[in-house]
């Protein structure tokens, strides 16, 4: 996979622009810890949308990231955010990035043996990891002044509360549904106790499951949803004859079972196509699938795009078959764009954007004959397509960026009055 260049790489939206100007009376330093910022993913895109719109706001923010797989992000990253990693696995290319130091000859014999052993953040928490990683977040974290350090991974927040400085307010923001995290995060906040300052989710149903699962706490529990990074205006036409859908080409996102509802479209509709963005090591499964239901030349791997809002105006409907979600960035970017989405309701985030029968259609969670007939009926019917993707666009409206980054700010200006304190420290 080619590096993308500074052309090609995303520009920064308009509303970064507005705003970058500098607010020193609410000037916050803001740390947002990721496993890899430089991946493709949703979770890398959200960290940027979100450290952008903090740094055009007068904020001082930098992305740490654990490890550094490809020499730049995906994205564009504002030039007031910093953006720093601890290991570097970008090769010369990313298609042949450099070894985990515990393989790589070039590291030295004390890395490649911490390397070798597993993290003890907290056990069991996140098999990522490493003793080197331990010791490298350590130092890190223990190095920076007092400001906000905003985790993305139970074993990061787990860091925080460790190293980051006393006076620090510890943050962590669950991408996943509770579903999946479950014992992981458990076993977290055990560890961190009352050093936890606030745990966000993306969903008010994740949030409940939490509460409940958590009981009585000192951290202030919140729900602050991703944003989406395309401005809400012009639908796409909804003319052409494509269904897309986009991911990582893992196990998770169950593009073969999407391959599998598809299938009944394809037969009646001979001009349709389902193109399939993303990559991942289920690519060789999800191929067989589509050889073995007779769909070469119809459902598209298309791989990885750098133009994801381009790719959603040419096509008519977005479709979902996900094993599980947390709040999907990439169902509401379609959305955004006016595209009608089709989605299996898996748990959580999905039923938390899509009303069945009013912006979308939501299907049984392990329904593909459902899926297709779903398919079928945003396929055969155009003005449904129209009211559907019409009414997708009015609620992603609501998850424009600057709204989204407000709640941030809100969150940050409740936790400092909980420590009795109007702000965090200036530079």
């Amino acid at each position: 996979m080619p590096e993308p260049t500074a052309a090609e790489r995303r520009p920064l939206p308009p509303v970064w622009r507005r705003r970058d100007r500098a607010r020193a009376q609410r000037r916050r330093r803001v740390t947002i810890l990721a496993k890899n910022a430089y991946g493709t993913g949703g979770i890398p895109r959200t960290i940027f949308l979100v450290a952008n719109e903090l740094a055009a706001r007068g904020h001082a923010v930098e992305v740490l990231s654990v490890y550094r797989l490809r020499q730049r992000p995906y994205v564009e990253v504002h030039p007031d955010v910093r953006l720093s990693f601890l290991v570097d696995r970008a090769g010369e290319t990313p298609a042949a990035p450099l070894p985990r130091p515990r393989r790589d000859p070039a590291a030295t014999e004390r890395d490649r043996e911490l390397d070798r052993r597993p993290s003890e953040l907290a056990e069991g928490i996140d098999e990522v990891l490493s003793a080197l990683t331990d010791r490298l977040l350590r130092e890190r974290l223990k190095a920076l002044p007092p400001g906000i350090v905003l985790a993305t991974r139970p074993a990061l927040a787990v860091a925080a509360a460790r190293w980051a400085h006393p006076d620090a307010l510890v943050v962590t923001q669950e991408h996943m549904t509770h579903v999946r995290r479950l014992s992981q995060l458990k076993r977290a906040l055990r560890e961190v106790g009352d050093r936890l300052d606030a745990f966000t989710t993306l969903t008010i149903a994740d949030l409940d499951r939490w509460r409940a699962e958590l009981g009585p706490t000192p951290a202030r529990l919140a729900v602050i949803p991703n944003a989406t990074p395309f401005a809400v205006t012009e639908p796409a036409p909804l003319t052409a004859p494509v269904i897309i859908s986009a991911g990582r080409l893992a196990t998770q996102k169950a593009f073969d079972r999407l391959v599998e509802a598809f299938a009944p479209v394809a037969a009646a509709h001979p001009d349709w196509e389902l193109h399939i963005y993303g990559s991942g090591p289920e690519r060789p499964v999800i191929e067989r699938r589509i050889a073995e239901l007779g769909l070469v030349g119809r459902a598209r791997l298309m791989g990885f795009t750098d133009d994801m809002e381009g790719r959603l105006r040419e096509a008519s409907a977005y479709a979902m078959s996900s094993r599980y979600e947390g709040l999907p960035m990439v169902l509401l970017e379609a959305m955004s764009t006016g595209l009608p989405p089709v989605s299996l309701d898996c748990p959580e985030g999905p039923r938390q954007l899509i009303v069945d029968g009013v912006n979308g259609l939501l299907v049984g969670r392990e329904d593909i004959a459902g899926l297709s007939r779903a398919l079928l009926r945003v396929v055969e019917d155009p003005a449904l397509r129209r009211r559907l993707g019409a009414e997708a666009m009015e609620t992603a409206r609501g998850y424009g960026l600057a709204a989204v980054v407000d709640q941030w700010e809100a969150l940050f200006d409740n936790l400092d009055a909980r420590r009795g304190r109007t702000r965090m420290p200036r530079d």
